[in-house]
């Protein structure tokens, strides 16, 4: 009897460490699908011509680019948020700063990962 609690009590940091791998390895997992959806919304944004930044140059919401997927975008039963949004570059007045922040829930928190890339209004 105490050579199992012995046992039990030895496994016990090792089960620990297995349970916050896992958490990790989810963790991690979450976040290269963020920045995998914020590449994708720049890359589509990266083709859009002149009338587009007109359009879309100061300081408004730029709708999620890929319209074959609804935002929010569902992937391993995690819903995330793709929001992006354009304003006036404190640079230069031919860029214009665009801000993707991509949101989710993970563990009872909400997680948020944003992603800053410049685009010329005349591509």
């Amino acid at each position: 009897m105490i050579a199992v609690c012995i046992i039990g009590i030895a496994f016990m940091p090792l089960l620990m460490m297995y349970m916050n791998g896992v958490s990790s390895a989810n963790a991690s997992a979450a976040y290269t699908v963020a920045a995998n959806l914020a590449q994708k919304q720049f890359e589509l944004l990266k083709t859009k011509d002149k009338n587009f930044w007109t359009q879309y140059g100061a300081d408004l919401n730029i709708p999620w680019q890929d319209y074959s997927q609804a935002n929010p975008i569902i992937i391993n039963s995690v819903p995330f948020t793709i929001v992006t949004r354009s304003e006036a570059s404190d640079v230069d007045d031919q860029l214009i700063k665009v801000t993707v922040s991509v949101n989710w829930h993970e563990n009872n928190k909400e997680q948020t990962q944003q992603f800053i890339r410049l685009y010329d209004k005349n591509p």
